[in-house]
């Protein structure tokens, strides 16, 4: 475990993380097809979604769950335990989820956060691009790193110079 029980003991387990394990069989069950296709299938990026886990670092004023850091580390622990691919998609878009809901401008947040439901946001946070001011906005020039969750998301951040 990541966390010594002794420590941080807590009288009943998180409801998040008895959700995690309430997924397990179907997270489980789509691993080889996830490795097989090199991505998390939609079935499984679907359930997580539906039960909040990529929106755990995400405010509750915000719409997000606003877990504790030891749930969120309990959590993602669980579903690598289940399937890494997986868990390693949900960590990557829950920094990413989070860092856009704290960075964004009011009318960024309205933008892809004013939906019916909590956005799924990959993310490249190295500067490795360049970012030029023109007419109407900015033009991205460079290349930028993998980001693990891009396969299931209409949403990018990424940082440039």
């Amino acid at each position: 475990m990541i966390h010594n029980k002794e420590l941080h003991s807590q009288s009943t387990e998180s409801p998040l993380l008895s959700e995690a394990r309430r997924l397990a069989p179907l997270l489980a069950g789509k691993a080889n097809e996830n490795e097989a296709a090199g991505r998390v299938s939609d079935e499984s990026i679907e359930a997580m979604r539906e039960a909040g886990f990529f929106s755990l670092m995400v405010p509750k004023a915000m719409g997000g769950v606003e877990a504790s850091p030891l749930d969120v580390l309990s959590i993602v622990e669980e579903i690598c335990n289940i399937d890494v691919a997986t868990g390693w998609v949900m960590m990557a878009a829950n920094v990413a989820t989070a860092s856009a809901a704290a960075s964004l401008t009011d009318e960024g947040y309205e933008t892809v956060f004013g939906g019916n439901s909590q956005p799924i946001i990959a993310g490249a946070g190295a500067p490795t691009g360049k970012a030029e001011i023109v007419d109407g906005g900015y033009r991205l020039t460079g290349k930028w790193t993998y980001t693990a969750a891009a396969a299931c998301t209409a949403t990018i951040t990424t940082r440039a110079r």
